[in-house]
């Protein structure tokens, strides 16, 4: 395990309403296998899960990937998943893996992805008579 992955944490509180998933500290792929874990026992009890993000430091691709089946599993019983407190840096994430489009609720920039991940506009030349 890494120094990161020692400070992170997952708290998972449920009741009849749903559950509150709260990660702290940086996600990395040794940490999956507990989030997983978590978010299997969460889809089984279904309504709406509200992921707490304002004290995550860093999210990588197999945590993003849990949190998105996590989601559709619940979407499947009628539940749904929102995240709250959602930092610049993991915004910038979702959206550039183009993973926003599917928080879109929780995520401060993700309401538009397509105009944060668009290609960068290039200018066009003005035409240059010749020198004569």
């Amino acid at each position: 395990m890494d120094a990161d992955s020692v400070d992170a944490a997952i708290i998972s509180t449920r009741d009849e309403s749903g559950g509150v998933l709260t990660l702290r500290g940086a996600f990395h792929l040794d940490l999956a296998p507990e989030l997983h874990r978590v978010a299997l026992e969460l889809s089984d009890v279904g309504g709406g899960v509200v992921v707490e993000c304002s004290q995550m430091e860093h999210l990588d691709g197999c945590a993003a990937q849990i949190l998105l089946a996590l989601k559709l599993a619940l979407e499947r019983r009628g539940g749904s998943l929102r995240m709250k407190g959602v930092s610049r840096k993991i915004d910038d994430y979702l959206i550039w893996s183009g993973l926003a489009v599917h928080f879109a609720d929780g995520a401060p920039g993700a309401g538009a992805p397509e105009a944060a991940i668009a290609a960068p506009s290039k200018r066009r030349r003005s035409a240059r008579k010749p020198s004569s």
